[in-house]
């Protein structure tokens, strides 16, 4: 930390347990009295500065809005699915009312009430609807196991433990109550209601009308407009993801193997730590098809990591820059393949000397615009750094970040005063097989020290593939939910359609008898379910544009309004839903005239 009096260090985090029968309001109303005190007394360093306070184990403040984001999102579509679901089960629902006019019409006829008879269609419809919350329950449980074994791309290990608890069971088994009331009040109080002496005679009203807008068409409308808003962000996702594997990481990782140690949790002093840093690089770049070795505190896209507000010296702190910090030892950036621009690398600086720093293209940009900045100084946190090289720009953190200021600074000289909390990494390029470096690294490292703990032990290749985690995250889950979005949809347009051509059968049979060609009565159901299509579409699309914009900071190389995506999910849910509608329109104009009248 340097020196403790210094009032920079603002990453510090304070955790502390709450007196009993004191509440967080009581606390946090008790820290921001303190902080209104300190930003008096200390204005130059504390004005403007706040306490938060949070529960301990759940996610940092930073990161807690992005994870609400994608979960919002996730919900949406998850809302969106059960929606479609339960308008395709309406409306099948619908239709099993409609065949079973007849049979309520005779129970009337013997004497049972009306009201007795939608109680018992509404607990078939409630029975329904436990069922399938007990078999999503199952299901959810099965999931969640898989999901506590998930490992995220951290740089230190979390134990995620999902369960379900009681509730999420109780929530689950109210929205199957809810859901089966609902989704069967409408078709039990039809059932319930048959014209008797058409029911009885076989003509069921619901069954043989025929107007355009009635509450099977809206309900499969509905279907199809909100499979128009999923569809969309589905292909975002997918689309991010084939984008994200072009994306130029700025490094060249083939080839390069990395394993962490942390002397200082063994008692390393920052000396003694220097010098086996410096021992372990000198047996590891001698070992056979080693090309080069190098140090760091934290490998590029580890998600976590140090950032400071640096500015040039001598000006106001209200110039400052968020910079993202690291370390790093002579042969760092030859050893990861990043181009040195200008300037040098760091060249066994002497410890006591002005702190060398190298920076990216970015941070030269943005701080210095034009001008040269190598010899110019910049300060931060307490601390100046001479600049005496400049890199390429290569990812810091994720690969969908947009490119980030960043500043290097020479390890043994940082390593005194400000070490790392999450050990050091040596970075090792080889010719060879990087996979089969790692055990002859972990024998030099057992010869210097047998005591030492070696963890985040992987290839460069094998951490691009979990840097690869929350874009193949997103498409998978979003590319699940939208294929089955896709899949109830066409299911649901095709059982309407089926359904209308059974029950008219007879209307079919007598238009061929008079004269109706076959092609013009398959056209005449396909335009149905086309025109349907279309109406959905154009009702759904706006939808979908507007919520696209809510997942813009998880997409990879795309923006969220992405013109491929939202021209092309169109065409494919109306050829879904031609498929659909073409197969039924094909078997009403393949009726036999003669056989149908006969039978009817």
């Amino acid at each position: 930390m340097g020196n403790p009096a210094e009032r920079d260090h603002q990453w510090l985090a304070v955790i502390g347990r709450l007196r009993p029968g004191t509440s967080g309001r009581e606390a946090k109303s008790e820290l921001q009295t303190l902080a209104a005190r300190l930003a008096q007394s200390y204005p130059n360093t504390n004005r403007q500065m706040t306490f938060a306070i949070h529960q301990a184990g759940t996610l940092p403040m930073r990161e807690r809005g992005q994870v609400e984001i994608f979960l919002s999102a996730l919900l949406i579509v998850v809302l969106l699915v059960l929606a479609i679901a339960a308008a395709n089960v309406a409306n099948l629902l619908l239709a099993q009312a409609a065949a079973r006019q007849r049979d309520m019409a005779v129970r009337l006829a013997l004497g049972a009430t009306r009201g007795r008879l939608r109680r018992q269609l509404l607990m078939e419809s409630l029975m329904l609807g436990i069922a399938g919350g007990v078999l999503g329950v199952g299901l959810a449980v099965s999931a969640v196991r898989s999901l506590s074994s998930v490992q995220l791309p951290l740089p230190i290990p979390l134990d995620i433990n999902f369960a379900v608890d009681w509730r999420v069971l109780l929530f689950a088994f109210a929205l199957s109550i809810v859901s089966g009331l609902v989704l069967g009040a409408v078709p039990a109080w039809v059932a319930a209601r048959p014209m008797l002496m058409r029911a009885l005679k076989g003509e069921e009203a619901l069954s043989r009308s025929t107007r355009p807008i009635s509450l099977r068409n809206v309900l499969l409308a509905g279907q199809i407009a909100m499979s128009v808003i999923l569809l969309p962000l589905t292909g975002l996702f997918l689309r991010s993801l084939m984008t994200a594997a072009t994306i130029d990481i700025g490094f060249r990782p083939h080839g390069l193997v990395m394993l962490s140690v942390d002397p200082r949790l063994h008692g390393y002093s920052p000396e003694r730590t220097v010098l086996f840093l410096n021992q372990l690089q000198q047996r590891v770049a001698s070992l056979p098809g080693v090309v080069s070795a190098a140090w760091t505190d934290l490998p590029p896209l580890s998600v976590g990591g140090r950032s400071d507000g640096l500015s040039v010296s001598g000006k106001s702190s209200e110039s400052e820059i968020g910079t993202d910090l690291y370390m790093a030892t002579p042969g760092f950036f030859a050893t990861m393949g990043v181009p040195l621009i200008a300037g040098l690398e760091f060249r066994n600086e002497p410890p006591g000397g002005a702190i060398r720093a190298v920076v990216n293209r970015a941070f030269a940009e943005r701080v210095f615009g034009g001008k040269n900045p190598l010899g110019e100084h910049v300060s931060g946190a307490g601390r100046t750094y001479e600049i005496v090289g400049v890199i390429g720009s290569m990812k810091s953190r994720t690969l969908g970040e947009e490119t980030r200021p960043v500043l290097y600074r020479d390890l043994s000289q940082s390593i005194g005063g400000d070490p790392s909390f999450l050990g050091y990494t040596i970075v090792v390029r080889t010719s060879a097989d990087a996979a089969a470096l790692i055990e002859p690294v972990r024998r030099q490292i057992a010869a210097i020290d047998p005591a030492l703990a070696v963890f985040n032990v992987e290839t460069m290749d094998e951490h691009i593939r979990s840097a690869y985690f929350l874009p193949r995250l997103a498409a998978t889950l979003f590319g699940v939910f939208g294929g089955i979005g896709l899949v109830l949809a066409a299911v649901g347009l095709y059982g309407v359609m089926s359904y209308s051509v059974s029950r008219r059968t007879r209307e079919i049979g007598i238009r061929m008898a008079l004269g109706a060609q076959p092609r013009a009565v398959g056209l005449l159901f396909l335009r149905h379910g086309v025109v349907l299509t279309l109406i959905s579409i154009a009702l759904g699309w706006p939808a979908a544009w507007i919520i696209s914009k809510l997942v813009r900071s998880f997409l990879y190389g795309i923006q969220p309004h992405d013109a491929p995506t939202f021209v092309t999910v169109p065409i494919v849910l109306a050829a879904v839903a031609l498929a659909a509608c073409w197969i039924p329109a094909r078997r009403a104009s393949l009726v036999d005239p003669a056989e149908t009248l006969w039978t009817e």
